[in-house]
């Protein structure tokens, strides 16, 4: 279900990239960064659902304490994982969406 969302949004947003780049407005900018936006939550939510599953999973096949503490210790590594993940893609956005607006800057200078 992750990867069918992920190749999704691979496949449609090139599409709504090209026809944002063509008509450069500071509207069709802001959509296409919440566009992005979108994407990296709707990403995150997916990750999450798939850490939920498994631990879910792990825990119910435990036979013992030690690998029900195995069971959660994946599944805060796991969680940790996709925090920093969607954090370094976020950041990344908001760094284009900066260099986006000083460039829209220097332009009208």
């Amino acid at each position: 279900m992750k990867k069918f969302f992920l190749v999704l949004s691979l496949i449609t947003l090139p599409f709504s990239s090209y026809a944002l780049e063509h008509q450069p407005t500071k509207e069709n900018k802001h959509q296409e960064f919440l566009a992005k936006k979108k994407a990296i939550e709707s990403e995150s939510h997916q990750g999450r659902i798939e850490i939920l599953r498994t631990a879910d999973s792990c825990i119910k096949n435990a036979k013992n304490r030690v690998e029900y503490k195995n069971c959660e210790q994946t599944e805060q590594s796991a969680r940790k994982s996709l925090r920093e993940q969607t954090k370094a893609k976020n950041e990344a956005l908001k760094n284009e969406f900066r260099n986006f607006k000083v460039q829209k800057h220097q332009k009208q200078i």
